[in-house]
């Protein structure tokens, strides 16, 4: 955010090993200096500090407001400095505003940079230059930084930019309040107090956007201590702090009223986690009989010990109507506190008016608006009047509105400075709900930020004073962003983590909440954390026979790197899930159990194999069903048999769903079993002939019948997808245009079928997709039908688009296994690929990737591969991890993309990332 008197910051991103950009730099500095409202920040010129060097001009480049890049193609196949890459990263998950210059010399290959530029906007954008000599840089330089913030006001002067604020900044709130005929008397705060509201005001803005502070003068104790409290309020300071007995003595000789200053009391024992300290204090003013306590402030002191007993209950595993609920539904007034309800009007009024503006603003318009900062200071006031009261939980909740504010306006805005303190405001607001929507939205921050930043966010949990709450939040914290700290902090982080568990575990009464928390933490890491320490608190629980952590515990197991795990913690899990596996009554009680299993046998051999043996005497239908066809090598013989068996489920199922309406939910997918054992990678020999004389007549009597589900339905066509690739692969015999003809020789009763509400996965309009290429496949062209249904689709639902997308990949890998390319439709489903890689959900976008590598054979190759490599910036590390996974095929088509992508993954700071090319180059 952009203040009146403050300079334009440029940030000027170059080769920081050569000495010739190094003189570079010195001089456009200084030239661009000389204009009197630009400061540049250049790496020579920065001071000492604790901060590493790639922390310290990271930070300073999202405090930027414009970023020069000054880049050449010197190095081999267009590469770039490892540091501008990350500078280049950085600024595009920013969205930052930034200029680039090209110096490219004739005879050698543009950078993969400069091509993506273009290839973006479809010809050299207005933020983009070239220049052929390098002294040319000085003069472009100057010239496009100038051009630009000129090119802005040009836009201004034009109306371009758009201001539309109507906020009277004089307007008071009314002194009272008249509510059915009940009066509130909001005491003299509003016009007394506020006129002495100096201190606080602003503090916020200038604190968020680092603004230099000048020094004010107050003479009043409360605007004083308020502006001293906003700072512990954002996490600047902690509770400790504070000085409050100065502030309790001011409030005791002004005798402002008769009960801020107990209600402060219970505040310090709250912050001191000494809540049945803080309920009595707060019991006993509610009993008292002040006569200058109004009936809405006894009201709100129950409702500040209401949001404390309901702490006692967590911590002490309970469940139950707190005792001052019970006083407040008997309460015959409003719950009500006028000053402060009224300035929480006005924030989320002004709130939701902006985001109207922004919405409805005319196309190729700019808006330019004080709102945020007007909402900030009437948060500061709404924070100023929970102190004068004392009232605990809407000082709390004065974190929510300012966690509230900032996402909304960082959804419109690219400051950076807003999307870091939103999702600090969402740790100090302590919900673990609240904050994994919001880092969901803005995590995308911590791709390419600085170790130090990414650390301090999670130190702002010691700011929480309740045990529980910060406990919580600490795990909640890690569960979301443990991928991103360096390894140094990870591993701090790590150790507090099982200090935490190993105090939990030993406590006489164990809170169950953390205890969820813990495994959630351990399972959402478990590629990073500490083997052996996970192996040993998950059989700790087991043999303290903790039950109801049980099924959480063997969930989280199943991920664990088995290969470091220590043999004598192995060994005695394995005992305890023996005495799991012989306890029949017990072992139905787990539904990850047999899953946990199949892990430990598959990775543990030499000291599991001993289940064989127990698991086929003890739990014969897990054997036969699960157990042996995932443990046990097949051969042609069994792996028949199970197909088999498993048509066998498809016809008996058909015979009873639907029948009478019902519909019957199963454990098991049958076609996806029998999809599993067609490609297993053992690649082991399978009897189709024999399989498909009985398999096939199976799937079309379920394909036939008109009161099957749309799930089952859309399972045989991927069953059958899978099965055709594999026989023509094999060049196993089979007239599979005859057997599509048979299929579809009446379509109403192939594509008539019941959606299952609630239980089903599938729609109608993928069932009508899947028929459709399944037919497609087989000779099938209507070219009519196939736009209505990827119209139809191309809108539809969250759930609908990641199975459309799921459909497009089934299609296009039938063609690949077959290795032939010539696709049908291929221009409409690459531009449905395309798009759907753009999409705000991560599933989808992770789901397009595998489509586009599975594409990267067709003619289209150098589009998709330049789209790959713009899509290992992705928000999300699931999509950009997908993106890897393609690099075989990019490195076949493309060596200087192949290297281009792994330049941009080699300065991602997810440790996911980073193992993966660690592993796999």
């Amino acid at each position: 955010m952009f203040d009146i008197n403050d300079k334009i910051e440029v940030f000027i991103s170059s080769d920081c090993k050569k000495k010739e950009y190094i003189e570079l730099r010195g001089l456009i500095k200084e030239l661009l200096e000389k204009k009197g409202f630009i400061k540049t920040y250049v790496f020579e010129k920065d001071v000492a500090s604790t901060s590493t060097a790639e922390d310290r001009y990271l930070d300073k480049l999202d405090e930027c407001h414009v970023i020069l890049f000054l880049i050449d193609n010197q190095l081999e196949n267009g590469a770039i400095p490892p540091g501008v890459m990350k500078e280049y990263r950085r600024a595009n998950d920013l969205n930052k505003k930034a200029l680039y210059l090209f110096c490219n010399s004739t005879n050698k290959r543009k950078t993969i940079i400069q091509e993506e530029i273009i290839n973006k906007s479809g010809k050299a954008p207005k933020y983009y230059d070239e220049v052929t000599e390098f002294k040319e840089f000085v003069n472009k330089s100057i010239d496009s930084v100038i051009s630009d913030i000129v090119g802005v006001y040009k836009l201004y002067c034009r109306d371009a930019l758009v201001r539309p604020d109507t906020y009277d900044q004089n307007k008071e709130i009314p002194s009272s309040i008249n509510i059915n005929q009940e009066h509130f008397v909001s005491s003299h705060i509003d016009k007394q107090y506020f006129k002495n509201f100096t201190k606080s005001k602003n503090l916020i803005w200038e604190t968020i956007f680092n603004k230099n502070r000048k020094l004010i003068k107050t003479g009043d104790f409360i605007d004083e201590f308020t502006s001293i409290f906003l700072q512990h309020l954002i996490g600047k300071i902690s509770f400790s702090a504070l000085n409050l007995e100065n502030f309790k003595s001011n409030l005791k000789r002004e005798k402002i009223n008769s009960f801020s200053l107990k209600r402060w009391e219970a505040i310090e024992a709250y912050y001191n986690d000494d809540l049945k300290t803080a309920i009595k204090i707060l019991y006993k003013l509610y009993d008292k009989n002040f006569t200058d306590i109004p009936e809405w402030v006894k009201n709100n002191i129950l409702i500040d010990i209401r949001y404390i007993e309901n702490i006692n209950f967590r911590k002490n595993n309970q469940l139950g109507i707190p005792q001052a609920q019970s006083k407040l539904d008997s309460s015959d007034t409003f719950l009500a506190f006028p000053i402060i309800d009224r300035l929480g009007y006005e924030i989320y009024e002004q709130i939701l008016s902006e985001i109207f503006e922004i919405e409805t603003k005319l196309p190729g318009s700019f808006r330019m608006s004080n709102s945020l900062k007007e909402i900030f200071e009437k948060i500061e006031k709404y924070i100023f009047a929970s102190v004068y009261y004392g009232s605990l939980v809407n000082i709390l909740l004065s974190r929510q509105l300012l966690m509230e504010a900032t996402f909304h306006f960082s959804q419109y805005y690219t400051d950076s400075w807003l999307r870091y303190f939103c999702m600090g405001m969402a740790i100090l607001n302590g919900e673990p709900g609240k904050i994994k929507k919001i880092f969901s939205h803005l995590i995308s921050y911590f791709n390419v930020s600085s170790y130090d930043k990414i650390n301090n966010m999670y130190n702002l949990t010691n700011i929480l004073p309740v045990g529980i709450i910060r406990n919580e939040m600490k795990l909640t914290v890690l569960q979301i962003i443990g991928y991103y700290f360096s390894d140094e902090d990870y591993s701090k982080c790590e150790d507090e983590v099982f200090k935490i568990a190993n105090f939990w575990i030993e406590d006489e009464q164990i809170i169950v909440s953390i205890g969820f928390q813990l495994i959630e933490f351990m399972k959402k890491n478990i590629e990073r954390i500490d083997t052996n320490k996970v192996l040993k608190f998950a059989l700790t629980v087991l043999e303290k026979k903790l039950l109801r952590f049980y099924d959480d515990i063997f969930r989280m197991l199943i991920y664990l790197n088995w290969n470091s795990a220590s043999n004598v913690l192995i060994k005695g899990l394995i005992i305890e899930i023996e005495s799991l596996i012989k306890d029949k009554e017990q072992r139905k009680k787990f539904s990850n159990l047999g899953s946990l299993i199949i892990s430990i046998r598959k990775n543990c051999t030499k000291s599991a194999k001993r289940w064989d043996s127990l698991i086929q005497k003890e739990w014969v239908d897990f054997y036969r069903n699960v157990y042996n066809l995932g443990i046990i090598d097949l051969t042609k013989d069994t792996a028949k048999t199970y197909i088999l068996e498993y048509a066998n489920q498809i016809k008996e199922r058909n015979k009873t769903q639907g029948k009478n309406g019902k519909y019957s939910i199963y454990g098991n997918n049958p076609q996806q079993i029998i999809i599993n054992i067609i490609n297993n990678p053992n690649a082991i020999e399978i009897d189709f002939d024999s399989i498909n004389r009985k398999l096939l007549p199976i799937l079309l009597e379920v394909l036939h019948n008109k009161q099957q589900s749309v799930d089952e339905k859309v399972y045989c066509f991927k069953l059958l997808m899978n099965l055709e690739s594999k026989c023509k692969i094999g060049k196993y015999e089979c007239d599979w245009t005859s057997f599509s003809n048979q299929i579809f020789k009446n379509k109403n009763e192939v594509l008539s079928a019941n959606e299952v509400v609630g239980f089903g996965i599938y729609s109608s309009s993928i069932l009508k997709l899947y028929s459709f290429f399944y037919e497609t496949i087989n000779g099938y062209q209507n070219e009519q039908e196939a736009l209505s249904i990827f119209a139809e689709l191309s809108s539809s639902d969250k759930l609908n688009s990641i199975n459309f997308i799921k459909g497009i990949n089934d299609y296009i890998r039938y063609f690949e296994i077959l290795g032939y390319m010539e696709i049908n439709y291929l221009s409409y489903i690459l531009q449905i690929v395309f798009s759907k890689s753009y999409d705000q959900y991560f599933q989808i976008r992770s789901e397009s990737v595998a489509c586009l590598g599975a594409l990267c054979s067709t003619s289209f190759k150098d589009t998709i591969i330049s789209r790959l490599s713009e899509m290992i910036e992705d928000p999300d590390y699931r999509v950009r991890l997908k993106v890897l996974w393609q690099l075989d095929k990019i490195r076949k088509i493309s060596k200087p993309y192949f290297n281009y992508i792994i330049q941009k993954a080699k300065v991602d700071n997810n440790f996911i990332i980073r193992s993966w090319l660690k592993r796999n180059l």
